[in-house]
């Protein structure tokens, strides 16, 4: 059975750029891969629901999942350890601080602006996981060292 790598955290946390190098280091190794990353955050739990389900018939066709998704809710990250065999998850850390300084996508000043109603941890609840099997602290290491981490 291969593993579905769950990486979960706050928008512009690192879990796209992430999870995109670790797809690269894996196929590299020749390992078949499937990239999954839930960039939009409309309806958590229901994509939740549907990438879980696709990476369960990835898993069964042979292919390692890497999953970049928020997944802010620990209900949901249960549903995933109950239900995914091999579910690795990793919480991809960043200061909210340092989230609104990058803010890559913009997401933070439209959310300051009023032009954004859902955004974990600004206008929805973002649960610290409980048992992550590993933390990756994006604010406190360089993108090179946090992949190394995560390899």
């Amino acid at each position: 059975m291969t593993p579905t790598i769950w990486l979960l955290g706050l928008s512009g946390s690192g879990k796209t750029t992430l999870g995109s190098l670790l797809r690269l280091y894996l196929d590299g190794q020749g390992f078949d891969v499937d990239f999954i990353d839930a960039a939009t955050p409309e309806d958590r739990v229901r994509n939740t629901d549907i990438l879980r389900d696709y990476a369960l018939s990835m898993q069964a066709q042979g292919k390692v999942c890497v999953v970049a998704a928020a997944t802010p809710y620990e209900s949901m990250r249960q549903s995933n350890r109950a239900m995914l065999p091999m579910y690795r998850e990793v919480w991809v850390r960043c200061s909210l601080q340092t989230l609104v300084q990058r803010d890559a996508k913009g997401l933070y000043a439209k959310a300051e602006r009023g032009d954004l109603s859902t955004l974990d941890s600004v206008f929805d609840a973002f649960d610290e996981p409980r048992s992550p099997h590993s933390i990756i602290d994006t604010d406190r290491y360089s993108l090179v060292e946090c992949y190394e981490q995560l390899r």
